[in-house]
Formats: C-alpha cells, sequence, structure tokens
C-alpha cells in the first residue's frame, strides 16, 4: 500500500477551529461553507484548451492538469476537486467518453454532510464514461462532516471507474461530538446512486469513516419507496479499514460483487464486510420496486470484519458462492431464495435469522470453530 502523506498540522488545526465554530454558529458556517468552493469552480478557466487535444495510443483524453488548475502533489483540495470536475464536463463537451488521469496523489474536499441526499460533492462521474484513474491516489481533506463521497455517480449510466486508489479520513476525521456519534456513518470512497451499468474495477479503498463502495437509491426516503440502482458490479477491488461496510449494495437490482478483498472493518456501525439489502423488513421482501434482488457475491476474500463477513439484510434472490470468510461468517436477517455454496469458513458463523430467510445451502467447508445457527427471532 502506497504511503499517502497528509499536511495534516495546519489541517487539523484549521478544522478544529471551523469544528468550534460549527457548533456555536452553524448556519453563518453552513453559508460559508456552501458559498467557498462554489467561488473556486468558477475560476477554473479551460479556455486555452480550445480545439483538439490528442488522444493516448488507447483512445483516452489524457486531463491537462496545468490547464484546469489541478494539484497533483497532494495539496490545494478545493481548486483540485474544482478543477477535476471542470474537466471531466469540458471532455464530456468535447465528446470524449474515455478520461484517464496523470500519476500523482490528488487532494479532494467535499461538504455533502446529508444522508437523504445523492452525491454532489468530490468528483462527479457522468453518464457514458470511462475513467481510468491510471494507479493514481484520490485522497480526502479530513473533515467533520457525517457525509460525504470522493467519487459519485448519480442518475448516471454506463459507467467506468477502475485503477487507482481512493483515501478516506477515518484516521483523521474529527468527529464533533464522540467517535459514536450518528454523524459520522455514511463518509465512501465511491457512492453510486440510482444510477445504472457501473463498472468499479480494480479500485483500492482505505478508511472510510462509512463504506468503501456503496450502491444505493435516489435518497428517497426508504418508505415512500425509491429507484434502486441497477445493474452494478463491483470486481477485483481491496476494500480496508472501512467504518460501516467495505462493499454496501443497499438498493440494487442485478448486482455482482466479485473477486474483491474486503480486510479490517471497524468502526461506528455494524462493520460488515459485504451488505447486500435494503434493511427494511416491512418491505417483506417481493412488496416493493425498493427491494434489492437479483445479486451475486462470488469468491470474495472477507478478512476480520468487526460484525461479520456478509450480512443478508432483506434482500430476494442472492447468490453467495466460493466466498473466503475469516474471523466473521454471515448474518440472514432477510434473505428469500438464497443459495450458500462452496463457501469455506474459518472461525465464522452462519446466522439464520427468522421467516424471512429462505436459504438453501450447498456444500461448505466450515472449521472446527464454525456453524450454522437457525435462529427463530423475526
Amino acid at each position: 500500500m502506497v504511503d499517502v502523506k497528509r499536511n495534516t498540522s495546519k489541517k487539523k488545526t484549521f478544522l478544529q477551529t471551523i469544528c468550534l465554530f460549527a457548533v456555536f454558529a452553524f448556519c453563518a458556517m453552513t453559508a460559508f461553507v456552501v458559498i467557498y468552493p462554489t467561488f473556486f469552480v468558477e475560476s477554473v478557466d479551460a479556455s486555452g484548451l480550445e480545439g483538439t487535444p490528442g488522444l493516448d495510443s488507447e483512445g483516452y483524453y489524457v486531463i491537462e492538469n496545468d490547464a484546469f488548475k489541478i494539484n497533483s502533489d497532494g495539496g490545494d483540495a478545493i481548486v483540485t476537486t474544482a478543477g477535476i470536475n471542470r474537466a471531466i464536463e469540458w471532455a464530456k463537451s468535447q465528446g470524449y467518453g474515455k478520461i484517464r488521469f496523470e500519476e500523482g496523489v490528488y487532494a479532494v474536499y467535499n461538504d455533502t454532510n446529508n444522508l437523504y441526499l445523492t452525491p454532489h460533492g468530490g468528483i462527479i462521474i457522468p453518464s457514458d464514461t470511462e475513467v481510468d484513474l491510471n494507479g493514481a491516489s484520490f485522497v480526502l481533506e479530513a473533515n467533520f462532516y457525517g457525509t460525504y463521497s470522493v467519487f459519485g455517480v448519480a442518475f448516471a449510466e454506463n459507467v467506468v471507474i477502475k485503477n487507482g486508489k481512493i483515501y478516506g479520513d477515518k484516521n483523521e476525521h474529527i468527529y464533533l461530538f464522540n467517535y459514536s456519534a450518528p454523524l459520522s456513518n455514511k463518509g465512501v470512497g465511491i457512492w453510486i446512486a440510482a444510477s445504472k451499468n457501473v463498472l468499479v474495477q480494480d479500485v483500492e479503498v482505505y478508511d472510510t469513516i462509512g463504506d468503501g463502495i456503496l450502491a444505493d437509491d435516489d435518497g428517497i426516503i426508504k418508505s415512500k419507496g425509491g429507484t434502486a440502482s441497477q445493474n452494478i458490479r463491483v470486481a477485483d477491488c481491496v476494500i480496508k479499514n472501512a467504518g460501516r461496510y467495505g462493499i454496501n449494495f443497499e438498493a440494487v437490482v442485478d448486482g455482482e460483487i466479485s473477486g474483491n478483498t474486503v480486510d479490517g472493518v471497524k468502526g461506528v456501525w455494524t462493520g460488515y464486510g459485504i451488505r447486500v439489502g435494503t434493511g427494511v423488513k416491512e418491505y417483506k421482501l417481493n412488496a416493493s420496486t425498493y427491494t434489492a434482488k437479483n445479486i451475486k457475491v462470488l469468491s470474495n476474500n472477507i478478512v476480520n470484519a468487526k460484525g461479520g463477513s456478509i450480512l443478508c439484510d432483506f434482500v430476494e434472490n442472492v447468490e453467495i458462492r466460493e466466498n473466503v470468510m475469516i474471523n466473521g461468517g454471515m448474518a440472514m436477517l432477510g434473505a428469500k431464495n438464497a443459495t450458500v455454496t462452496l463457501n469455506q469458513l474459518i472461525n465464522s458463523t452462519i446466522r439464520v435469522r427468522g421467516k424471512y430467510s429462505t436459504p438453501t445451502f450447498g456444500v461448505n467447508a466450515l472449521d472446527e470453530h464454525s456453524m450454522i445457527i437457525y435462529d427463530g427471532r423475526n
């Protein structure tokens, strides 16, 4: 893992000052946060790129950092984030569907801070875009927000994000009141919302306060229904030290989580390596189009997740096959038509709970410290 160095001393002093200001003058702070980055967005000028820049040998437009005032040395988070978004917008306006970053370290700013909004801060990837991160690192500037994303895909179709490293701020995050504050649970590396045909591949995500990768709906309150994401695939990724879930398919129809390594999930909330499902049992698994369904969890390695390896949290038609679960196991709170086969469990327990789970178990390898338990609670 690349050691990404942060300039934390000045940032933490600055953020702590803002933190105090937030407690005593929250409304004024909010206005400042919203207006401040907007100023820099407008200041980025791409006029020097009139014409047709050359594509590389693989047909990618390589973002020209100098033209968009992008710092690739890990500084200037607000200006850099605005410049990246402006560069992507400009490339799309020129008809480029494949975009590649220069190598480097990019600081990312995000002030989303609302559980019920779709991602609108950080770096936003629009429809019909393949983004090659080119091995670069994207480091979230430490903050005190409970909700953020480094990369966001919202109301988009046909998106690929691949080949890079994303760092959250879990180790530097400023918890306003205490570590268990409810504000601190939805800071994610990649947030996919109400989108279709999205592939995340060969991406490493470290140190998020919430999920490494989250795929969910359009932010509508669950009891009112919502638009789930569709045909979402997360493959060959590495998620380490996430705070809530490593990979979370909360509202996904037709999805696959395959070939990933999830290691060391521990934080404010439950701490499962992989979660599939809406978490709302009143849907009874098939009473709403919002329900998560038709999901495959294949050939993942999940190690040392505090809550467990895999959580089936009210999902319909799920296949769990050829996964390795070490020091974790699986909880089936709600899993209708679930197939569990060819998995290896080491020091792990599968717990099947209540009338909402109807699993079919094939051949699974359980060591002497692993077991399957049927729990009669609803």
